[in-house]
């Protein structure tokens, strides 16, 4: 997929609880989902008023119908307008997906790992990024990334979107290279002040290095150490 053609929104998803159907999902290239008291045709046809007043009405006066249905909503509403990112193995997962949803005939079932219903991926799931340059190992990428790993819902829009899309294109952090511009030209600069400098003041200079590196000079400034003669 070339870069120019990947969504720039980012969903985060949970491939049922705890990864149950992670495997499956990855194996076949989908993403797993739950909600099994919305009936198929409700969620084949994206009635999202219906979809709305079943959970509403399931919630109750409980908290979370708004959420819930939210996150149902970004599924099954042009879903292939985000990149998808899951957290499993130690790792960072994304893939995209195609529009339409396909229903599991026997259900959601943990025996088989698989979920009520499910997306199908348009890039399969992978933990490299584009191009295949970089492992996307958890600890490796930024805290502002893998925060959302520990979110408990089933999707969100995640923390650091813009980040988790700059690491998937495999790209130089612009701020990153900024600085290390800077410290070039900073070191130039002190290689430069350093030539100037007279024999004393160098000797100084490297007193001050040691010193502040936990260092204990044996002689006084400028002199030498006591001891027996060296012999070649």
């Amino acid at each position: 997929m070339p870069d120019n053609t990947l969504p720039n929104s980012v969903r985060y998803v949970k491939n049922g609880a705890g990864g149950q159907w992670w495997r499956v999902a990855k194996t076949n290239g989908q993403i797993h989902l739950g909600w099994p008291r919305i009936p198929d045709d409700l969620l084949h046809a994206a009635d999202l008023a219906q979809i709305e007043a079943l959970i509403r009405k399931e919630f109750g006066a409980k908290r979370g119908a708004t959420q819930d249905f939210n996150a149902l909503r970004t599924l099954l509403d042009h879903p292939s307008q985000h990149v998808w990112v899951t957290f499993e193995d130690g790792c960072m997962w994304w893939c995209t997906v195609h529009d339409g949803i396909e229903t599991d005939p026997d259900g959601e079932t943990s025996q088989r790992g698989r979920g009520h219903f499910r997306l199908t991926c348009a890039t399969a799931w992978t933990n490299y990024s584009m191009g295949g340059q970089r492992h996307l190992v958890m600890t490796e990428l930024p805290g502002l990334v893998t925060t959302t790993s520990g979110y408990q819902g089933t999707v969100c829009e995640p923390k650091g979107v813009r980040e988790i899309l700059r690491i998937i294109r495999n790209k130089e952090d612009p701020d990153a290279q900024v600085a290390a511009v800077a410290r070039q030209a900073y070191e130039e600069a002190i290689a430069k002040l350093i030539t100037r400098l007279g024999e004393k003041d160098f000797e100084v200079l490297v007193d001050l290095i040691l010193s502040r590196s936990g260092w204990a000079r044996l002689a006084k400034l400028g002199g030498v150490t006591e001891g027996r003669e060296c012999r070649r």
